[in-house]
């Protein structure tokens, strides 16, 4: 069996970010970041009849991953009481652009990753983060265009 060598770069993906007159850094999750986000998500899943029914968590899990990867104009980690004071639809699209960047979003050619939970029959397996997402946080549809407008 052959096995292609895996090359990474060491540097992680940026991407700047302006709220009001602010400057922030938005960074890929470290590892460490994206556990705490999936167990933050898998603390708060309910099942019934061994399929998810509910995920009480899941915007406690948003606020943690943003302040876990937004860092102010100095460097300095935004605290996640911080980021609760932001509008619901910037942290929505922080929380979404934070998940591609850090890879959080598995999709394979544009279909439903491969998950071995019940609920990934579905369009997205909240627990481990596969597949894909069709409904933002507060339920609305999510928006196909890449250009950030709402």
């Amino acid at each position: 069996m052959t096995v292609e060598s895996l090359v990474f770069s060491d540097e992680s993906i940026e991407v700047p970010v302006t709220i009001g007159n602010r400057q922030y850094t938005l960074v890929e999750a470290t590892g460490d970041a994206a556990t705490k986000n999936k167990n933050a998500i898998a603390k708060g899943t309910k099942f019934i009849n061994g399929k998810v029914s509910s995920i009480d968590t899941i915007n406690d899990s948003e606020a943690l991953l943003i302040s876990m990867c937004l860092f102010d104009d100095k460097g300095s980690r935004v605290p996640e009481a911080v980021v609760r004071g932001f509008r619901s639809s910037i942290m929505t699209k922080l929380y979404e652009t934070c998940k591609k960047i850090s890879g959080l979003n598995d999709v394979e050619d544009g279909k439903k990753a491969k998950c071995d939970h019940d609920n990934c029959k579905t369009n997205f397996c909240p627990i481990c983060g596969t597949g894909i997402e069709t409904k933002d946080s507060e339920g609305n549809d999510l928006d196909s265009s890449e250009d950030g407008s709402s």
